[in-house]
Formats: structure tokens, sequence, C-alpha cells
């Protein structure tokens, strides 16, 4: 099944390296023509994006129905081998020019940049290279980049792991692009196992809040402390153990917390979610909420 065919997110956190990256179709939703009833473009301080992944189509039926309604879209390329064609991703910069709708990337998932393989590191270098030139002509705002935390970065093989991921991240860079445009997302690990990364080749970061939930942090701390380096916020619902769920399950007060920081920001904020209704119900709660704080 082809990547730009998932439709609604079917998957339980993965402890092993936080990619979570299984879905399904939800066959009740082929057709559906759902839709919003206002627009929410411009309407806060930061972009507000979704996913490319909202109705179970291609990417860009997605980003025409959705150009109305939101600033940004979050192309998701999570598989390396399924990205879209050079004809899409013109027709994308075409809508972009038309409606002024931006872009950010996020790069593939089934990628090691700290894998212990050379063969394996060498692979997601060009996986992330190929996304990277393929897109380059919609001007992302960022392109976000997993970290995997392979079976060897725990605390013994740390550094080793944190060489391999800056010797990858330096092979990456090498093909021109900007260090601040790559944002480099938390994960099921303290982001200070690669903060020194991070700063030492100027890269931005990706605040996955969702991610901060489930490894058991603080998200009004990772706000607090990172949100100045911040290029993109990944915001959703997570409830039980399961995540990229609507915000509508999440506790309002702690969602206002977090919001009332976002007052001047100027980054994306993107709802990554991966069905309309999830999106839908998101998008009425931050808007209530945003306006009471």
């Amino acid at each position: 099944m082809g990547i730009f065919y998932y439709a609604a997110l079917s998957h339980q956190p993965s402890a092993a390296n936080g990619n979570l990256i299984m879905f399904s179709v939800v066959e009740s939703d082929k057709g559906n023509c759902s839709t919003f009833s206002k627009s929410y473009r411009r309407r806060f301080p930061f972009r507000l994006a979704t996913t490319s992944f909202i109705y179970p189509d291609r990417i860009l039926p997605n980003a025409m129905r959705l150009a109305p309604y939101l600033d940004e879209m979050e192309l998701i390329l999570f598989e390396s081998k399924n990205l879209p064609d050079r004809e899409e991703i013109s027709h994308l910069s075409a809508l972009q020019d038309k409606q002024g709708l931006s872009y950010n990337v996020h790069l593939p998932l089934d990628i090691s940049l700290g894998h212990p393989l050379d063969k394996t590191r060498e692979e997601g270098i060009a996986a992330v290279q190929e996304a990277v030139a393929l897109t380059r002509r919609l001007t992302p705002s960022t392109y976000t980049l997993h970290y995997v935390c392979d079976a060897d970065c725990g605390k013994k093989n740390l550094s080793l792991w944190q060489r391999r991921i800056a010797e990858s991240t330096g092979n990456i860079l090498k093909m021109g692009i900007k260090p601040g445009l790559i944002s480099v997302e938390t994960l099921n690990y303290p982001l200070t196992r690669v903060q020194d990364i991070i700063n030492d080749f100027g890269l931005s970061i990706c605040l996955d809040l969702g991610h901060i939930l489930l490894s058991g942090g603080n998200p009004l701390y990772y706000l607090d402390k990172y949100l100045e380096k911040t290029a993109i916020i990944h915001l959703y619902g997570v409830y039980q153990g399961r995540d990229h769920l609507g915000l509508d399950v999440l506790d309002e007060a702690a969602l206002a917390d977090w919001l009332r920081l976002l007052k001047e920001y100027t980054g994306t904020v993107s709802i990554e979610v991966f069905s309309f209704q999830h999106l839908q119900t998101s998008l009425e709660v931050l808007a209530k909420i945003w306006e009471e704080v």
C-alpha cells in the first residue's frame, strides 16, 4: 500500500525507537467530502499546519482541500522508497504560488543515522538528501529529522552513537542545505543526548509534545527551555498510551499553559493527526482555548 493512501493512525508507541509509522486506511472515509465551516489561516502568530494524511488520498488532493483553511502542510515522507514524483511536487509548487500554502517536510523514518553499520547510515544519508533535493523548490519552513535511538545508544555506547549521528549530519549538510532548516525531533529519550550536536551544527528543534508526554517528560519545561530554537511544534492528543489523537483528549488546563508560551511564537505548529475527525476536533479546541489564554 502506497504511503499517500494512508489515512488513519493505528499503532501503539514503539518503545524501541520512537518511530511511529504503522498506519491503516479507514475504508469508510473513502470519498468523504468533509470540510471545515471556517478558515483558520492567519489566526495565530504561528503558522498553523497539519499533515498530508487527513484524507485517504495522495498528497496533492490533501493540499488542495486543506489550503483554504490552514497556513501550512506537513508533507509526510515517512517511507524513503515511496516519495512523491516530480510532477506532484510541481503541482504542489503551483498550489503554493496560487493559494499561499507553505510546507514543511517530515523526512523518512525508515532510516538510522547512528546505526553501527556504515551501509545502513549511508542509505539513511542518501534518503534524506534525496527527499531534500526533491522538495527544495517548495522552500519548506523546516525539514524534520529523527535521530533514531538504536540498540546501542544507551549510556554504555552513547558516545559512539553520538559520534556516528554527528558524522551523518555533517554528510547531509554537505549538499548545501542550511543547518537551521533541519529540525531534530524529540523522541523517546532526553533531548540532552543530542543537544551538543544540535548546537554544534546550528540545527533547529522539533518539539513533539506527544513524544514528550509519552516518555514522561513535561512539555511546559521543554517549551520554556527550547522554544527559541524550535522551528516546529508537533501538537496532538495522547490518551492511555495512544497518540496522534485529537486535542480534546488532553487536559485543557495543561494545553492552555502550553499555548500561553506561544503567544509570540512565529514558527510552525502542526496538528499532527491523521484523520479529518481528529483535525476538526483539534482545531475547534485550539481556537476555543486560544481565545481564553
